[in-house]
């Protein structure tokens, strides 16, 4: 199963997914607390890439702390956002929240970057996919948290 990674950065404000942290704790995680899984629509640069099924992570990125701070699966195949057909949205469940505002992560980032490298841990779009073996890597570590 493929793995994704959707990028969260606050730095850049409310472009896009990239809300401010209130925003972030309001339309996120304050939602996922109230029902333990939540579905939402995230930006990606890699439409035709995500399947129904596979896997996602969601990243924050920008000022440190950075990390994983969201594990769950593509619920729906990606469509173009009405007001922009460049842009697509994918439809994702969330499964495994915490709140990276108070900077809780479930993998940060100097275990990321063991895992799946700089590179992927700097990604500037949502979508970036997961080598296979990085993938099983970062699956193990999780699991043990």
């Amino acid at each position: 199963m493929p793995g994704f990674l959707l990028t969260w950065n606050p730095a850049i404000g409310d472009q896009g997914d990239n809300w401010s942290d209130d925003d972030l704790v309001k339309k996120l995680i304050s939602p996922f607390r109230r029902k333990g899984e939540i579905f939402l629509d995230w930006r990606t640069a890699a439409p035709r890439k995500m399947q129904i099924g596979d896997q996602v992570f969601l990243l924050k990125q920008g000022p440190r702390p950075k990390g994983i701070f969201g594990i769950g699966v593509v619920a729906k195949q990606a469509e173009r956002e009405p007001d922009d057909p460049a842009r697509f949205r994918v439809r994702v469940q969330i499964t495994k929240l915490v709140n990276p505002v108070k900077g809780e992560f479930l993998a940060g980032e100097m275990a990321l970057t063991d895992m799946i490298g700089k590179l992927l841990v700097g990604a500037r779009f949502s979508g970036r996919s997961i080598p296979e073996d990085r993938l099983k890597r970062l699956n193990k570590y999780l699991a043990k948290g």
